[in-house]
């Protein structure tokens, strides 16, 4: 079974560049695996601050046009204080991690 229409064209399986046979190439099982994301020292704080600025973000426009409700006030406090969570984390796990 054809995956695309590109896969019967010929030296569709080869890749540009070195190949294995060729001395000095590296082939994917040799080469050394990256983290998954979720496992970098940046992640979980980087997620967080962007997190609380789409919320802030979010509320902005009622914030602004004065038609804010209490609960709006609340949730965009609460998005920066994500944010700053989030940048605490970052900058501690930068710190750590060196």
């Amino acid at each position: 079974m054809r995956m695309t229409d590109r896969d019967d064209l010929p030296g569709a399986d080869q890749r540009a560049g070195a190949t294995p046979d060729e001395p000095g190439a590296t082939t994917p099982e040799d080469a050394p695996a990256a983290p998954p994301v979720h496992e970098r020292w940046w992640w979980t704080g980087t997620f967080r601050a962007v997190l609380g600025g789409v919320v802030v973000g979010y509320q902005w426009p009622v914030l602004t046009s004065g038609e804010a409700t209490v609960w709006n006030w609340v949730l965009a406090a609460v998005g920066a204080a994500i944010v700053v969570v989030g940048a605490w984390l970052v900058l501690s796990a930068y710190r750590r991690r060196g």
